[in-house]
């Protein structure tokens, strides 16, 4: 190998060692993800499963201010700025979602790759990890179908009720996601995360009578739409 190349291959391979030695643990990104549910949503104070939707009904949702109301805007708080046509002065629920998101797919990539279903023998940790992964993809959806359905409730506009319903309907797959791989896997909360299931579903078709199928002129209308999509 000549001079050069030699010299190239040794910085590649300087650089991605360097990345992989930056790149967080999958505990670091699993505590990171919690501590941003909890500070943003809040955790009820007893729960029967790890995996906590923070209640069944978007309605009961969308009222939670979160562990950290300095740092996180609630949900509510986001409603009423947008209205107002004001700057966000804390995280606003959409960069929330936005973090959730990139830190569950970092989450996801630091794993093993998943190329089976899990069993009982699977590892715990990795499960754990790749359980949280789910509930973080979920609360970054049902964030944004809380905002939604705060702008409902304040101008009482169905169109942003519809747009409500379909993001709780993409948080309701992602829960359901996390459902069947704790149950695939034989985890210990698997009976009480499909019992939160049911809740959650019997909500959204509750949710769902209320707006849809919506009309055509609804449709059309605009709605709050967050900074990035998601």
């Amino acid at each position: 190998m000549r001079p050069v190349a030699r010299f190239v291959l040794a910085l590649c391979l300087a650089a991605t060692s360097a990345r992989l030695a930056a790149a967080p643990s999958a505990t670091t990104l699993t505590t990171e993800l919690r501590a941003t549910i909890t500070g943003a949503i809040g955790q009820p104070p007893a729960s029967a499963t790890p995996f906590p939707t923070l209640g069944p009904a978007l309605a009961d949702y969308a009222s939670h201010t979160g562990h950290d109301p300095a740092r996180y805007e609630s949900f509510v708080a986001a409603a009423r700025r947008i209205l107002a046509g004001e700057p966000a002065t804390q995280q606003s629920p959409d960069r929330t979602a936005l973090q959730l998101t990139q830190t569950a797919n970092a989450l996801l990539a630091a794993l093993p790759a998943d190329t089976a279903l899990p069993t009982a023998a699977t590892d715990p940790a990795t499960l754990e990890a790749r359980l949280t992964a789910h509930l973080a993809r979920f609360h970054a959806q049902r964030v944004i179908a809380a905002v939604h359905y705060s702008l409902f409730r304040r101008g009482l506009r169905l169109a942003e009720l519809v747009a409500a319903t379909y993001r709780e309907k993409s948080a309701v797959a992602n829960y359901r996601d996390l459902v069947a791989l704790a149950t695939a896997a034989r985890h210990p909360a698997a009976p009480a995360l499909q019992a939160e299931l049911k809740q959650l579903e019997l909500h959204f078709k509750e949710l769902e009578e209320q707006c849809c199928p919506p009309s055509e002129a609804i449709m059309k209308e605009k709605v709050w739409q967050p900074a990035t999509a998601l």
